[in-house]
């Protein structure tokens, strides 16, 4: 008996081959979907782990973003009462100037 290029000698023989042909590939398709359910259920924890960081990286951030506009406003705090007194210190120093540099301000004017 002949069947896709292999002979065999009986019908036992060639329905035993078969059968071990189906066994293999049989056992290879379990082994495959027992990979698959273990690469999925890695994947899942993975992406669990992932999900986790996303969350903690997003309010990270929004924390940093939050601190950075009290930051901000702070300093337009700073910089609006810098300013009279930047006017302040400039009259005291002109106040304090010695003669000649008072001389030589009158002398600009």
């Amino acid at each position: 008996m002949e069947d896709s290029g292999k002979t065999f000698g009986s019908e036992e023989e060639a329905a035993n081959y078969w059968k071990d042909l189906a066994m293999t590939y049989k056992q290879r398709a379990e082994n495959t979907q027992e990979e698959l359910r273990e690469f999925q259920e890695g994947s899942r924890e993975y992406e669990a782990e992932l999900e986790t960081q996303l969350q903690q990286i997003e309010t990270r951030n929004r924390d940093l973003l939050s601190e950075n506009n009290r930051l901000r406003m702070e300093l337009e705090t700073i910089k609006v009462q810098r300013t009279p007194f930047e006017s302040l210190c400039w009259r005291r120093s002109s106040l304090t100037a010695s003669p000649e540099n008072l001389n030589l301000n009158l002398g600009e004017v």
